[in-house]
C-alpha cells in the first residue's frame, strides 16, 4: 500500500488544471459584441413595425439582450458577436 503523495503527479495535475483554467478564461474574455437598439412607434412613424424589425434582426443573427417600454414606445437592445 502506498501512503505517500506522489509530489510529481500532484504538481503535474495542478499545472494541467491551471493551463485549462487560463485557456478557458482567455477564450471567453476575447468575445466582443456589436449592439443595436431598435424601437417601435405607435401610429405614424418612419420606423417599420417592431415585429418586422425583430424578424429582420433575427435573420441577420442578432440576439435580444433586453426590452423595455417608455411611455408606450417599446425599445429592444440586441447584440451580435463580432
Amino acid at each position: 500500500m502506498k501512503d505517500k503523495f506522489d509530489i510529481k503527479s500532484l504538481v503535474i495535475g495542478a499545472l494541467l488544471g491551471a493551463v485549462i483554467m487560463f485557456t478557458v478564461a482567455a477564450a471567453t474574455a476575447r468575445a466582443t459584441w456589436d449592439y443595436k437598439i431598435i424601437s417601435g412607434r405607435l401610429g405614424q412613424s418612419a420606423h417599420p413595425p417592431l415585429a418586422q424589425q425583430l424578424d429582420q434582426a433575427a435573420a441577420e443573427g442578432w440576439d435580444v439582450v433586453t426590452a423595455t417600454s417608455d411611455d408606450g414606445y417599446p425599445v429592444v437592445i440586441l447584440r451580435k458577436q463580432k
